[in-house]
């Protein structure tokens, strides 16, 4: 899911950076250009949290597992000391 955000992330980026030369370079500061750009920053502002919330989760996660391995471990390692 990251990945599908990075993605659409690098393709709103380029859209803006197209309506950015348009307007400074062409000269093109019409209403389409400005709605493009204002539009493709707002997605790029959400999926960039999107991609934080995604990360922070995922993070959480593999700490669980790894004190679930560490739990599992210790229990194996008992295990093998009583017997």
């Amino acid at each position: 899911m990251i990945y599908i955000l990075v993605l659409i992330n690098i393709v709103l980026i380029s859209l803006s950076g197209l309506a950015v030369f348009n307007i400074h370079y062409l000269g093109k500061s019409g209403w389409l250009e400005i709605t493009v750009l204002m539009i493709s920053l707002f997605f790029v502002f959400c999926s960039n949290i999107g991609i934080i919330f995604l990360s922070v989760k995922r993070g959480k996660e593999s700490k669980e597992i790894k004190k679930r391995v560490a739990q599992l471990e210790e229990l194996n390692s008992d295990k093998n000391n009583n017997e």
